[in-house]
């Protein structure tokens, strides 16, 4: 049965949202050029609706109780190609001030466009990840635009050919916890969430694992990008970043990023056409790696990578950086961690221009040549070991495995490297 809704004001003080509207079935939803206030909740559920219209509407002071709650929730979304009696979504122009947080949770399937990720701004409402449903890009596209912020705790899936964009030239966005209030609660305090219905935790305190990550599937594309002056962040993750094919197939970017507080592997690529790992002038930063390692690559050799200028502190328990492939990393930065540096599981390649230091400890090595072999010997020169004696070398214990050539080192630290 069709829901209409246009040019309309609801205002209530009840327990409950303004307007509720449940379509299991995939019934069709328009509401447009509406006003939503003062709901004890959300000023608009939609749930379960195909190809909705929701288009040009004002949310202000709703979700203002004990529990704070954003200003709309759009559960179980599903758009997909239009039909003849089906026209295309269009989830679009969500404006508003003064709700509990300033922000509309969306979870669902996104098979088509119609889908305009909004991120907030003045009198804008923002799009948000939300606590209960994952949202799905299924051979579709989406950008998430500058400036955009998501604290829910559920997953952004891509898969079956679908393109992901997370920022872009004028900047990058923001996925966090929704404990993670550091920053908002000053700066922006129309996004802060730790009080609110995102946060199901009950405490403010963010911890890694407080939502999945990003994770990508198929033939499609995964970039994560920002500027020098705005990075993209992906903060209290359990992997931030999951690329798994069974085939070589897709691509993934990932540059001027930075990457925090993950439970497991930062990033996880297996299996991929091509990847990007950090670039001249566009760094990837990752610290705080609980569990698994910073970065994790492997791909057969009919695979690109491409793995420089990136910095990994603070991985704990694995190494750092843990590589599957025949490449060679320059301008990295891979220090301070306690489960090992960069290991080596190729046949050739290696690491140069790079910062290689206190990331060791017994049998764990800043650089681990896991390999039997003794040729090709793998290349490690012009790197810096922070030792300031000529010729530079690393000193016992730095270096294991196979054979590394580490002459010569740099006699200062790299200054390409992040």
């Amino acid at each position: 049965m069709p829901t209409t809704i246009g040019a309309s004001t609801f205002d209530t003080t009840s327990n409950y949202e303004d307007v509720y509207i449940n379509t299991p079935g995939g019934g069709t939803v328009s509401v447009s050029s509406s006003t939503f206030k003062n709901a004890a909740t959300f000023g608009l559920q939609v749930s379960g609706a195909t190809n909705p219209t929701i288009q040009n509407n004002t949310f202000t002071t709703n979700g203002l109780g004990t529990t704070k709650y954003p200003a709309a929730l759009l559960t179980g979304l599903n758009v997909v190609p239009a039909a003849t009696s089906l026209p295309s979504a269009v989830i679009s122009g969500f404006n508003g001030t003064g709700n509990g947080v300033d922000l509309v949770g969306i979870d669902g399937t996104i098979s088509a466009g119609g889908l305009t990720w909004q991120a907030p701004g003045s009198s804008v409402l923002g799009f948000t990840l939300e606590r209960n449903g994952n949202l799905v890009l299924s051979g579709s596209s989406l950008t998430i635009p500058a400036g955009s912020v998501s604290k829910g705790n559920a997953t952004l899936v891509v898969q079956n050919g679908a393109t992901l964009t997370v920022g872009d030239t004028s900047g990058g966005a923001t996925f966090t916890s929704p404990r993670d209030d550091v920053g908002f609660s000053t700066s922006a305090p129309a996004l802060a969430t730790c009080g609110s219905w995102l946060n199901p935790y009950g405490t403010c305190t963010p911890g890694a694992s407080d939502w999945t990550g990003l994770s990508f599937s198929g033939s499609g594309s995964l970039t994560v990008q920002g500027t020098a002056a705005k990075n993209s962040f992906i903060n209290y993750a359990t992997t931030p970043i999951t690329f798994n094919n069974s085939t070589a197939v897709g691509s993934l970017s990932v540059t001027n990023t930075t990457i925090n507080y993950a439970w497991s592997t930062g990033i996880y690529a297996q299996n991929f056409a091509s990847a990007t790992l950090g670039a001249y002038l566009a760094p990837l930063v990752m610290s705080n790696v609980s569990n698994g390692n910073g970065i994790y690559t492997n791909a057969p050799g009919s695979s690109t990578l491409n793995l420089n200028y990136v910095k990994v502190t603070g991985v704990a328990k694995a190494y750092a950086v843990n590589m599957n492939s025949n490449i060679t990393v320059t301008c990295a930065t891979i220090t301070g961690n306690a489960g090992g540096g960069l290991q080596f599981n190729g046949t050739s390649g290696g690491i140069t221009s790079s910062n290689l230091f206190k990331n060791t400890s017994t049998g764990i090595y800043d650089l681990d040549f896991n390999s039997t072999q003794t040729s090709p010997s793998l290349n490690a020169t012009n790197d810096w070991w922070n030792n300031s004696v000529s010729p530079y070398l690393p000193v016992t214990g730095q270096v294991g495995g196979g054979p590394v050539t580490t002459s010569p080192a740099l006699s200062s630290a790299s200054t390409c490297a992040p």
